[in-house]
């Protein structure tokens, strides 16, 4: 199973307690990988836990790609550690992929993401709580697809191109009465 993170690689980002949610799970699971794949100036600080948390060959960074689809395609669940966020592009990628995400109840994340119903939100900078959350996920492949399905249904009710155009497009139709 495949747990990652797409992002810009920054202490607010929160990817340090991704890897500290990795070492707890790989001490009772031999099945997991991790995948971050991001860019920044967080980079040697994190290449630098994973190592001293002896992960490396678990857990993964990849360079920036112009085509998230593909690494989202390599995930089995997807991870929002943010400390603070406005939205969160790639969490709206990975719900619209279909996958489940787990994220840091901060934020705009809070408008995306629905506690149990559309992914799971944890209390940020908690790595035990993230890791319990990535577990939760793992254990239940049922609450996983589920999640996964809600995800996806959300993200294109409320964040497509086709959603935000209709809306547009009653926001000028209500004005154009009004005049």
């Amino acid at each position: 199973k495949t747990m990652g993170h797409v992002g810009r690689l920054s202490d607010v980002k929160g990817q340090t307690y991704l890897v500290e949610a990795a070492a707890m799970i790989v001490a009772t699971r031999s099945d997991a990988q991790f995948l971050v794949v991001g860019e920044g100036r967080e980079e040697t600080a994190l290449r630098r836990l994973i190592r001293d948390r002896k992960l490396e060959g678990i857990f993964h960074l990849r360079r920036t790609v112009e085509d998230t689809a593909l690494p989202l395609r390599a995930m089995d669940i997807f991870a929002m550690p943010s400390l603070q966020e406005g939205l969160g592009l790639s969490l709206l990628e990975a719900m619209a992929s279909g996958l489940p995400c787990i994220a840091s109840s901060v934020g705009g994340i809070l408008t995306a993401v629905r506690d149990g119903v559309t992914g799971l939100l944890v209390p940020p900078a908690d790595p035990p709580a993230l890791g319990r959350g990535i577990a939760r996920l793992l254990d239940d492949p049922g609450l996983a697809a589920t999640l996964g399905y809600q995800a996806r249904r959300q993200a294109e009710k409320n964040f497509s191109a086709a959603s935000m155009a209709y809306r547009t497009q009653e926001v000028y139709a209500s004005l154009w009465a009004k005049s």
